[in-house]
């Protein structure tokens, strides 16, 4: 017996269903993936803040060589 429009639209409709919706699961754990929302992976170490306050000119380069010093534990100077 052969396949009429209607049963070919039934089965398409069963079995591409749950594999569109597969595809958009799968590109939304992608998506969901790559934005900064782990704020684990994303703390700054005390060397970058300190780096960001000295390029704002939060800082003078006297303050940000003793505060660099003392971060990384450089006592020779």
């Amino acid at each position: 017996m052969p396949i009429g429009p209607w049963e070919l639209a039934i089965i398409m409709f069963i079995l591409g269903g749950p594999f569109l919706l597969a595809i958009l699961f799968a590109i939304y754990l992608f998506t969901r993936r790559s934005t900064p929302s782990d704020s684990a992976q994303h703390e700054k170490s005390p060397l970058q803040i300190l780096d960001e306050r000295y390029a704002r000119g939060e800082i003078d380069s006297a303050e940000y060589d003793e505060r660099r010093r003392r971060i990384t534990g450089d006592d020779s100077h």
